[in-house]
């Protein structure tokens, strides 16, 4: 009952936080230009300020090298456990498809409240194909997956699905957040839901699973698109927008 309000004070603490803001800025970076649209909303005027830079790759290709594995029939699950990130969702899902496929497992890396998990391995507890690793680094859950789920609500950037796309992990997310266009090309490297049809998404991760062919060029793509968001590309845009900065003044 109290979300209306709770939404409209939010909008007018933003609002007022980038009026006060954007006057005195010389520069509004953001990770996507796809959030162009959205910061006009709350505060038009100001789009010759806007720049967008995204979040570089986690994993160097040494660390990539070192810790490569044959992939296997695993999907897999990296976050904190709880809202935004409705992990839920995937698992109650899961209870659905775990039987179904029983060659494939579902492994899922995070932790979030004790309720939280608790509840997340009542739902789990009739599902012999599912794992619940804990909180640890992801890096050898991505090279041995096949294929990774996001079920957020929203996101900034996701950082977790450039991690996976730099291991060969193809990604299924839903499209409720500008950026995740930047970083899946829908049917390329990835697949793109509807937020939040989950008898698409069902449908999405069947085909995914039941076309090896398809799930091993998108892979493919995922190694080699994933690379426009390396460190050396990112660091030459900052590098760039310090020196527009410093003409400027």
């Amino acid at each position: 009952m109290l979300y209306p309000r709770i939404k409209r004070t939010f909008k007018k603490q933003r609002i007022h936080h980038f009026q006060k803001t954007l006057p005195i800025t010389d520069i509004a970076c953001m990770l996507s230009p796809n959030y162009y649209d959205e910061l006009d909303e709350i505060c038009p005027g100001y789009r010759h300020k806007y720049r967008a830079i995204a979040n570089p790759n986690s994993f160097t290709e040494e660390e990539l090298c070192r810790t490569a594995q044959e992939k296997k029939k695993v999907i897999l699950f990296v976050g904190l456990f709880g809202p935004p990130k409705r992990e839920d969702r995937l698992v109650k899902l899961w209870t659905k498809l775990g039987p179904l496929y029983p060659d494939w497992t579902l492994i899922m890396v995070g932790k979030g409240s004790p309720k939280r998990e608790a509840y997340l391995h009542y739902l789990a507890r009739k599902i012999p194909n599912i794992q619940f690793a804990g909180f640890q680094s992801p890096l050898p859950y991505f090279q041995q997956a096949r294929i990774f789920c996001v079920t957020s609500n929203y996101e900034g950037w996701s950082m977790v699905l450039t991690e996976a796309m730099q291991c060969g992990t193809v990604p299924i997310a839903f499209n409720s957040y500008a950026a995740v266009t930047d970083i899946i090309h829908d049917g390329i490297d990835g697949t793109l839901v509807k937020p939040f049809d989950m008898k698409r998404y069902e449908c999405q991760l069947r085909t995914l699973m039941e076309n090896p062919e398809k799930l091993q060029a998108m892979s493919n793509q995922c190694r080699e698109n994933v690379k426009r968001f390396s460190v050396e590309r990112i660091t030459d845009q900052w590098e760039a927008l310090f020196r527009e900065l410093a003409t400027s003044n």
